[in-house]
């Protein structure tokens, strides 16, 4: 099965994220097939991108539905969605080509890091290797490329114009109808902050030791 991954940036060079950036290529470059980089309109001279966004909109959101686009265009089978701070663990393919090949036809999306338990991604189940949720952050996202037309469709559904409001409601109507979401633990976040202010860390923390404890 191939694995086409594409990265969403965003003034990686104003932000202090161009390592960061790197380090995520070079995870994925390791053992995905096709991997591309989407520049959600930088400004900072940064020029790297294989996309780039030059309208205004250039919310979070926007960038992700953009990556869901071009990795939707790839000719593979599996999917990936990455923000430029995500490390994918040694071995993560492998994980997730038999994630995606075990996975019922309901099941529409994954992400591929696991998330303390906030209330909007409340735990729905759990299992061996895969937790079941609510909602998981768009920040690596994976998807079977035969399901793209649809999750595109409910990607369009939410206005991408606020910023840090996206993922979540795209997330709930997808559960709303019935579909089932996933938790896997592929990748860790390695940057200590938010290119576009997001505070969740600030207010909650950030330990995912219990939850990963759930599918040990």
């Amino acid at each position: 099965m191939r694995i086409g991954a594409a990265v969403l940036t965003w003034n990686p060079i104003r932000n202090g994220r161009l390592q960061l950036l790197h380090e995520t290529l070079e995870s994925l470059w390791a053992e995905a097939d096709t991997v591309r980089i989407v520049d959600n309109g930088s400004t900072d001279g940064f020029a790297g991108g294989d996309w780039k966004n030059t309208g205004r909109n250039t919310t979070s959101g926007f960038g992700t539905y953009s990556c869901v686009r071009l990795v939707g265009g790839m000719d593979v089978d599996i999917c990936v969605v990455s923000d430029d701070d995500m490390v994918w663990k040694p071995g993560w393919a492998d994980r997730l080509r038999a994630f995606w090949a075990g996975a019922d036809d309901n099941v529409l999306l994954a992400g591929g890091h696991l998330e303390p338990i906030f209330f909007w991604n409340t735990v729905a189940g759990h299992e061996p290797g895969v937790i079941w949720r609510e909602s998981t952050g768009a920040a690596s996202w994976t998807f079977r490329h035969s399901d793209y037309e649809r999750l595109v469709r409910y990607c369009a559904m939410v206005d991408m114009g606020i910023q840090g409001v996206w993922d979540v409601p795209v997330c709930q109507r997808i559960r709303r109808d019935g579909f089932r979401i996933g938790q896997l633990d592929l990748a860790e976040h390695v940057g200590d902050r938010s290119t576009w202010g997001n505070e969740t860390v600030g207010h909650y923390g950030w330990d995912v030791e219990p939850v990963r404890e759930l599918i040990r």
